[in-house]
């Protein structure tokens, strides 16, 4: 069977902001108020996208079962990983999960299917067109792009999240959470707007080759499940205060608009579920999508769930007429 390759990507920035508690609501404050960072710098993205810009999705007309027979995933850990204990697509260093969204997919698909997937934790964009080396781990990854054969039927990608330094700033929440004086909305501010006005050309060119090596297939961006919403708050976001929720949500829906943005020119799907901002950290376990913690949950901390790795692939279906 050939191997094909979806983006899946990191969960998105400050996300990683809180865990699981019982939710309650944050009064007067829009799904989409946003905290523009404090500088001077101007993303070409819409740091201030609306619910349907970061939702909308494109439905395919006359899709017949038969016209999918080859799959590609490619992506980061926001494609790559489910269930935390859960059964293994291979054991190397991408750490693969057998219930991630893209085997799912390749599921409500058929086993006729030819699947392959090229999802890795950690990748950026330069990890699709050029090899992910890590030195210290003794690893060296050959390109996503090339496990996508000229004629594939349909490609999948998650990507972007890790080219905004996702690292650096989870450490900094993370030291917030523990009762730092770190202000992260306001020291990241800067290099967080370059990378977002840097975003869009990296996106672009992704898509490009993708469209030059499978110029046939159908191609869907998967979007970031936010792991904090401005409509749930609990214990572990009052930690890290009401700016640090709504900096969160505002990177969270830039980025998603930055994929989007450029998926869409290039004649791609972008796909993220419906009503994303109740399933947050601060949901209750069972309606969790994305989980700050994931120990309630039997996900990676700051990643989707399976839960939300089951949603995602549904969604998916759903816009495949599946």
């Amino acid at each position: 069977m050939r191997r094909v390759a979806a983006f899946a990507a990191t969960a998105v920035t400050s996300a990683f902001l809180l865990t699981g508690c019982q939710s309650t609501p944050i009064d007067n404050v829009s799904t989409h108020t946003s905290v523009a960072p404090p500088l001077g710098v101007t993303p070409t993205v819409d740091p201030n996208p609306t619910r349907e810009q970061a939702t909308a999705m494109m439905p395919i007309a006359d899709l017949e079962p038969s016209d999918i027979e080859v799959y590609v995933a490619m992506g980061d850990s926001y494609a790559s990983m489910g269930s935390a204990t859960g059964e293994k697509a291979d054991s190397s260093f991408c750490a693969k999960s057998k219930d991630n969204y893209p085997n799912e997919l390749a599921n409500r698909l058929g086993r006729s299917v030819e699947f392959t997937d090229a999802t890795c934790q950690g990748s950026t964009t330069e990890n699709i067109m050029g090899p992910r080396i890590e030195e210290d781990e003794n690893v060296n990854i050959a390109p996503q792009i090339e496990s996508l054969p000229r004629d594939a039927d349909l490609v999948t990608i998650s990507i972007g999240g890790n080219d905004m330094d996702f690292a650096n700033i989870a450490r900094c929440i993370n030291e917030m959470m523990e009762g730092s004086d770190r202000n992260c909305a306001q020291e990241f501010a800067l290099p967080t707007a370059q990378r977002l006005a840097d975003l869009p050309s990296k996106l672009t060119a992704v898509h490009d080759e993708i469209r030059k090596q499978a110029p046939t297939a159908i191609v869907i961006a998967t979007g970031y499940t936010p792991l904090v919403s401005v409509e749930q708050q609990c214990e572990l976001t009052e930690q890290v205060g009401r700016e640090g929720v709504e900096w969160a949500v505002w990177l969270t829906a830039a980025i998603n608009n930055a994929v989007k943005q450029s998926a869409e020119a290039s004649g791609a799907i972008f796909v993220l579920p419906d009503d994303v901002e109740h399933h947050t950290s601060c949901a209750v376990p069972k309606e969790r999508w994305a989980d700050i913690d994931g120990s309630d949950t039997n996900s990676y901390p700051a990643h989707p769930t399976p839960n939300g790795q089951e949603t995602m692939a549904k969604t998916v279906a759903e816009v495949l007429g599946r």
